[in-house]
Parts: structure tokens; sequence; C-alpha cells
């Protein structure tokens, strides 16, 4: 059970750090003068 929740952390850990990437992918790409 405590490798299963580890493995869960992780694997949500991953999927958060997915997303913190996308969105500051994002942000960037909206900060950019190009859509002004």
């Amino acid at each position: 059970r405590i490798r299963l929740r580890m493995t869960v952390k992780g694997n949500t850990g991953r999927l958060l750090d997915w997303i913190r990437s996308i969105v500051i992918a994002l942000t960037k790409l909206l900060s950019t003068p190009l859509f002004i």
C-alpha cells in the first residue's frame, strides 16, 4: 500500500509539473508582442 501511495504521489507530481510547464509556455506565448 505504501508503494502504491508513493507511485500515485509521483504520478500526480509529474502531471502537475507537466501542467505548469504548459501554462508557463502559454503565458510566454501570450506575453509575446505577436498577438498584440
